[in-house]
């Protein structure tokens, strides 16, 4: 388990340094270099690709396959063996692309810190790298410039970063400045490495660098996570090293058995062969492969990119998400949605005042919001004349502007309350209007107040602070994208949960999950700052644990979203977690699938991400979920099938030898039933979405219920012993080889039929050709004399063809009378 220290303010780094307002000299920062290095990403070594394939090709599965051509090789079929080579080579590159996407994701965290950054040092102001920052620095920063580093801020003028990419917070946080030896730092007068200054400028003494800030131990965990392979891909592969094992041994003893029956060497050598060829499960990986390919295509249809092919087996089996809210469950901008004026003011005057108290070229998220609403109603920003820029201990930004009639307009626009204090209101509407400003917070949103008043003279010697009047209020917020309510009401009908995940305040992420409906009318909201016992890594995956109560946990931090999601894991779900900054990125690795933003997401959020979402909209991760559902169902059908086949298929061909009676199979004969197995498995099973029939599928860790493996194993078993009896009987009733060998294989294509009928429904093309082309080759090759021939067969008669689908249907019912009665008794 990845592990993350947790941060706190320490000055163990400079403690031994004479700091002064002019940075420091050259010989500190010589010091301070030897001690701490550069201020760079610690790389997690890099292994060569030519080791990490060597590695993978000694997977059991990539074992199975070179096994297998090799086999094909020395029986002389160069062609399959030239296929199952080159079906190997995806498989290990893929592992490969793991480990170096692994590392892009580390690079791309650290090229989002390398720039040029303003230090003064010997009281010279002078641009550097960011890498060559050191602890005791002092470091100049303005607005639209990353923060390269953790420190204190000494001095800041109307401050305010954004947060978001490394704690969630959606909105800006105003910084304030504190000294170093107070004797207690305020929490908004630190800054982390990773943020931006949206506005105003600061002067940042820098505590920690590299790996010792919050955004360096992010990527030292993040090195430390494993990729894993899913729970189908470690089953197979498990599965495939398993029976050719045991077919292994059972050829070593059927060659055994064939001497001692007197048959001689040729044919103990050509029945164990043959029994190899039949027994080796080939078809799995390749079909594996193959429907990973068609659900990478797919979703990529429904706008959901996939960077690892094998997410798409977990994506179809996820029972619980954990999801960002901002960008993903809302739009991931604030809007100005909703306006109230004073004394029947038009809407226009009110947003004319705020655009007047507004940076026109801030990066500050109202000041863009309310440009964003002006540019739609056609409003054009006047010229300001005068500014007082907004600082946070006045809580307003004022400005003076010209009007059409000469006069200045000075407009105000902050705090509710502060600008309800500077106007003419009465305390009878001040009540009021604090009511609605209580009404419109509750809903997470954000509410500013505007005031306006005229002079007279051209400019105002100092900042007015009374006798504005009322304009009216604003309310802001990251409105919730249109779909999502629906995506999350589909998740909770079929048996998903949806846990939001943000580092945001929990009023606000309260009123965003009250409108997409988790939890209902009154959601469950938990915040790890208020309760942080509830969110150790201890308490998460004890069995008293909250995550199966709420519905959103707030005031998240990287390392407890870590938690969260490996307690998930834990308890059995398999998990997707959606997350577009870097306080996501332990949890994307963590996932069982990762799902970064295409569009608001970092870079390393989209590198470590399996899935990348290109229109970053919940609904589109739900449309991918259900494409995947339907992808699963379908191998799970595709894998049913050859399980149905491969049994009866094999086992007869080990225990009609052993009976002493000539063999069943030639090496002729598999290779017609592969041209069989292989189209059925591959295409006839690729049925396309059908939202009511995944009302019905239901999320299971298991690939196969234990009723299906009931049923499976009765139906192989029950055809198995069909095909000996019909081998035998006609061997026995002297009707020779080639016709008990037309007899056995017309029942095992009739099963073939009749499971791809089932499976499918012929709902569409490819299910039909299967099925027409099974059963006009066994017609062709049993009933035209000179194919027969060829094909070492007799001509079948109609008891033989009544007999093969009376025995196939029975077998169905059958199947269905023992699933029910297990059902029953489980």
């Amino acid at each position: 388990m990845a592990s993350v220290k947790n941060t706190q303010v320490s000055f163990e780094n400079v403690g031994h340094l004479q700091l002064t307002l002019e940075g420091l000299t050259q010989e500190q920062v010589l010091q301070q270099r030897t001690r701490f290095g550069s201020n760079d990403i610690i790389h997690k070594k890099v292994h060569p690709w030519w080791v990490i394939a060597s590695e993978t090709a000694r997977d059991p599965m990539i074992l199975l396959l070179f096994f297998a051509a090799t086999v094909f090789l020395i029986m002389g079929d160069y062609a399959e063996a030239m296929g199952l080579f080159a079906a190997s080579i995806p498989l290990i590159f893929m592992d490969v692309y793991l480990h170096r996407r692994t590392q892009a994701s580390m690079e791309g965290l650290r090229d989002h810190l390398t720039a040029l950054v303003r230090v003064r040092r010997g009281g010279q102001d002078q641009e550097i790298k960011s890498t060559e920052i050191v602890p005791g620095d002092l470091i100049l920063l303005k607005s639209g410039e990353l923060i390269p580093a953790d420190g204190v801020l000494s001095k800041v003028t109307a401050l305010q970063v954004d947060e978001s990419l490394l704690t969630g917070e959606s909105l800006p946080v105003s910084k304030v400045a504190s000294a170093l030896d107070s004797p207690v730092l305020p929490e908004n007068s630190l800054a982390s490495a990773g943020c931006r200054v949206l506005r105003g400028e600061g002067e940042l003494r820098v505590l920690s660098t590299a790996k010792a800030t919050r955004y360096g131990q992010i990527i030292e965990s993040l090195a430390e996570i494993p990729n894993q392979r899913t729970p189908l891909q470690k089953a197979i592969a498990k599965f495939v090293l398993a029976l050719t094992s045991v077919s292994l041994l059972i050829c070593i003893l059927l060659a055994a058995v064939r001497l001692y029956q007197g048959k001689g060497w040729v044919d103990a050598i050509l029945s164990a062969a043959v029994l190899a060829v039949a027994a080796i499960p080939e078809e799995f990986p390749i079909v594996f492969s193959f429907f990973l390919g068609v659900g990478v295509f797919r979703l990529a249809q429904k706008k959901a990119l996939v960077r690892r092919a094998v997410t798409v087996e977990n994506m179809g089996r996820v029972s619980q998400i954990c999801t960002d809210k901002t960008g993903t469950l809302t739009l991931g901008e604030l809007k100005l949605v909703q306006t109230e004026t004073h004394r029947e003011l038009a809407e226009k005057k009110l947003v004319l005042f705020a655009l007047i108290a507004s940076d026109k070229m801030g990066e500050d998220p109202v000041d863009v919001a309310l440009r964003n609403f002006a540019s739609a109603a056609n409003e054009e920003l006047p010229p300001r004349v005068q500014v007082f820029p907004f600082t946070e201990d006045r809580k307003r930004e004022t400005a003076v502007i010209k009007d059409a009639s000469g006069r200045s307009l000075c407009a105000v626009k902050g705090a509710p309350e502060v600008i309800m204090q500077a106007s003419t209101l009465t305390p009878e509407e001040v009540l009021l209007w604090r009511q609605k400003v209580g009404e419109w917070s509750e809903r997470g949103q954000k509410v500013l107040a505007c005031a306006y008043q005229y002079f007279d003279q051209d400019t105002v010697p100092e900042e007015p602070v009374q006798g504005f009047t009322f304009a009216g209020l604003m309310a802001f917020a990251d409105p919730v994208r249109d779909g999502v309510p629906g995506a999350i009401k589909y998740c909770q009908d079929n048996g998903i949960r949806v846990l939001m995940l943000t580092g945001d305040h929990p009023k606000t992420a309260k009123a965003v999950a009250h409108q997409v409906g988790l939890g209902g009318t009154e959601p469950v909201v938990f915040s790890a700052e208020e309760h942080p016992e509830e969110f150790t890594q201890e308490k998460l995956q004890s069995a008293t644990s909250i995550l199966k109560k709420i519905d959103v946990a707030a005031r998240c931090t990287p390392l407890q979203k870590l938690w969260i999601v490996a307690a998930f894991q834990k308890q059995g779900d398999i998990v997707a977690v959606t997350g577009d900054g870097v306080n996501d990125v332990l949890a994307l690795q963590q996932a069982d699938i990762g799902i970064a933003m295409g569009r608001r997401g970092s870079q390393a959020a989209r590198d470590v991400a399996a899935i990348v979402l290109s229109d970053d909209n919940f609904l589109t991760l739900v449309s991918a979920i259900q494409e995947a559902q339907q992808l699963f169902q379908n191998l799970r059908q595709s894998f049913r099938y050859l399980l149905e086949v491969h049994i009866p298929l094999v086992l007869s061909a080990a225990v009609i030898p052993l009976m002493g009676f000539p063999l069943l199979f030639k090496p002729i004969h598999l290779v017609w039933l592969e041209l069989i197995l292989h189209p059925s498995s591959l295409f006839a099973f690729q049925k396309m979405v059908r939202p009511e029939d995944l009302k019905k599928v239901k999320p299971q860790a298991q690939f196969f219920a234990f009723k299906e493996v009931v049923g499976m194993t009765t139906e192989s078993f029950a055809v198995l012993i069909a095909v000996v009896f019909f081998y035998i009987q006609r061997i026995n009733e002297g009707k020779g080889e080639g016709h008990a060998r037309a007899s056995a294989l017309a029942l095992l294509c009739f099963w073939s039929i009749i499971l791809v009928v089932r499976g499918t429904r012929l709902q569409n093309n490819a299910s039909r050709v299967v099925v027409l082309g099974t059963f006009a080759s066994i017609v062709a090759f049993a009933q035209v004399p000179w194919l027969a021939q060829f094909f070492h067969l007799s001509s079948l008669d109609l008891r033989d063809w009544l007999g093969a689908v009376l025995v196939v249907t029975g077998v169905v019912f059958f199947s269905r009378i023992v699933t029910k009665l297990s059902a029953y008794k489980d």
